[in-house]
């Protein structure tokens, strides 16, 4: 009985730490999937954890982190991080890096249209 029961138990339990979901623009996706989602592996390789994408496009809720970050009106989607925690934060890290430019880039557009 003990093993059925450690079979059935879910992998990477919960935990401080062990999972994170952060948001990006939904326009952004290709780059932090890659083509044929070198990216997503490379992170995975890289850190050890394991990166999953949603599909479904949502708005960041007016006064949110997200939508001071990227504007209420800009569509997001979720990206979920599992993981140990050194690896989560290792690839919340990389995630940052490879969408940091992009990130830039729109800002400028925004301010600029604003003027």
């Amino acid at each position: 009985k003990q093993q059925q029961a450690q079979a059935k138990a879910p992998r990477g339990g919960g935990g401080a730490g062990r999972e994170r979901v952060v948001h990006y623009p939904s326009e952004h996706m290709g780059v932090l999937i890659g083509k044929a989602g070198r990216s997503k592996e490379a992170i995975e390789q890289a850190t050890g954890a394991r990166l999953v994408f949603r599909n479904n496009d949502t708005r960041a809720p007016p006064g949110s982190a997200e939508a001071a970050r990227f504007g209420d009106d800009v569509p997001v989607r979720a990206v979920r991080i599992r993981g140990k925690p050194e690896a989560v934060a290792s690839a919340a890290a990389m995630l940052e890096e490879y969408i940091a430019p992009h990130l830039e880039g729109n800002a400028r557009e925004r301010r600029d249209r604003r003027r």
